[in-house]
Order: C-alpha cells, then sequence, then structure tokens
C-alpha cells in the first residue's frame, strides 16, 4: 500500500495531465506544487488572465473554503491567512502550515461573462508537509513515480521487465 501522500501526488499528477488537454484555464496559480515543513509558511499566486472581469474570489481545498473576497471586503481567519493584491493578481499566504493543512489548494473565482456568471478556478497548488527526520525529497518521490510507471508499462506490455 502506498503513503497517502505519495497516492495525493499521483492522484493529482494524473488529474493535472488531463485537465490540462481539456480544459481552459482562466485563473493561473503558482507554484503548483509545494514541499514545506510544518510550522513554515506557503505563498502562492493567482492571476486572472486578460479579459477575465471576476466579481469574487474565494480560496479552497477539498475539506473547506478558507477565503471568501467580494467587492464588500473579506472574509477569512487572519490569523491562518494573508492576502494582498487585486482580484486581478493576488497573493495568499498560509501561515504555520500544520499537517492538516496538507492538500490542494485552489483559487475560484466567478467572472461575468455575456451578462452570465460563470466559476473559473486555477489548477491547484499542491501542498505536502514534509516531515523532521525523513530524507525523502520531493525529487525522490518523483524518481519513484517515473519508475513504477515505468515497470507498469513493461508489464502492461511485454508481459514482463527482464
Amino acid at each position: 500500500m502506498l503513503p497517502p501522500i505519495l497516492r495525493l501526488f499521483i492522484t493529482v499528477q494524473l488529474a493535472t495531465a488531463l485537465s490540462y488537454a481539456t480544459e481552459v484555464t482562466w485563473i493561473a496559480q503558482t507554484p503548483y506544487e509545494v514541499l514545506v515543513k510544518k510550522g513554515d509558511a506557503i505563498t502562492f499566486r493567482c492571476t486572472a488572465k486578460d479579459g477575465v472581469n471576476l466579481t469574487k474570489v474565494s480560496l479552497y481545498n477539498h475539506s473547506r473554503p478558507l477565503l471568501y473576497w467580494t467587492e464588500d471586503g473579506y472574509d477569512y481567519d487572519q490569523q491562518k491567512i494573508d492576502i494582498s493584491g487585486t482580484y486581478k493578481d493576488f497573493n495568499i499566504t498560509i501561515k504555520n502550515v500544520q499537517t492538516e493543512d496538507e492538500d490542494i489548494y485552489y483559487c475560484w473565482g466567478v467572472m461575468m461573462s455575456e451578462g452570465k456568471k460563470n466559476d473559473v478556478h486555477g489548477k491547484g497548488t499542491l501542498i505536502c508537509i514534509s516531515y523532521e527526520g525523513s530524507s525523502a525529497s520531493h525529487e525522490i518521490l518523483i524518481e519513484i513515480i517515473v519508475a513504477a510507471l515505468c515497470v507498469l508499462y513493461c508489464f502492461k506490455t511485454l508481459g514482463t521487465c527482464t
């Protein structure tokens, strides 16, 4: 059985590959993935594409919404999150990252187009926690995944890898 973080990483990689092929992205979101230590802060950036008129912005992960930003102001936990910038281009900092913060975070907005409201979002930012004493780095995880995919390919196409 794969460790939960490795399963999450593989799922994100596959989902992202599929989404790049089929979806227009109205909000650019960087970085794509981050490895942080508990207690550190992580900042990511969300930028609306040219011509996108956002009327509200939010940040959410799979378990909860974390930020709502409308013309009337903000609604978020100021002890956990900092924001700066404008609707069009903003930075979000999650402070004092803990194990429960490990997730995929999405910048989400409402775009006005031809008088209709459309939900738009970024591709997501994966936050992974680096545990003290762990020697596994992000690069090692990628190498393991690539090796596993190569082995699976060998078995599927050749029936063996020897």
